[in-house]
């Protein structure tokens, strides 16, 4: 028997901070998530699942058309994965997976078009989340995110998100009123 009576040790939602019951009381524990070897587990584990299923949707863009809930799948596997290294003190991580969030995003809501190169990068950078905990890995996804930044830039010609700039069409636009 545990000299103290504890019952369960319990993680509340996405907080460091853990409850551990009693049977006369509870008090909180803080609990570190990096230092955590269950969370660290955890963490790897749904971070090469969701991987996994962003390079699926990456592949599948570049031979066929998306369901709408094909995108919000993907916008939320990588919201997940951002929250997820950010707890974790994964930032490399979690600023890639913002990347991954907002191409999806705007390909979901066509201000991005679905181009070869887009699906090409969007691929690589999912496939080099689960590998990106050591500083040379590091390296590997910043470039992944430049790729994709390229591909944004190469498939809308303004040089990031959103519709074309009108100014790139040599004022022609800006010309009718």
């Amino acid at each position: 028997s545990d000299p103290v009576g504890a019952t369960a040790v319990e993680l509340k939602g996405a907080s460091p901070v853990g409850r551990w019951r009693t049977d006369s009381h509870e008090s909180k524990v803080h609990v570190e998530p990096q230092e955590s070897p269950d969370l660290n587990e955890l963490f790897q584990r749904e971070l090469e699942e969701r991987s996994d299923s962003l390079v699926k949707a990456a592949r599948r863009l570049l031979v066929e058309s998306l369901d709408p809930s094909d995108f919000e799948t993907a916008i939320r596997d990588a919201h997940t994965i951002k929250g997820s290294g950010r707890l974790m003190g994964e930032d490399k991580i979690a600023e890639a997976a913002a990347a991954l969030e907002e191409a999806w995003r705007a390909l979901k809501e066509e201000r991005l078009r679905p181009a070869t190169e887009v699906a090409a990068a969007l691929a690589e950078l999912a496939e080099r989340l689960p590998g990106a905990t050591s500083s040379d890995r590091e390296v590997a996804l910043d470039k992944a995110v430049g790729r994709l930044n390229r591909a944004f830039s190469s498939a809308n010609g303004n040089g990031g998100y959103g519709p074309p700039d009108p100014g790139a069409l040599g004022g022609l636009l800006s010309t009718v009123t």
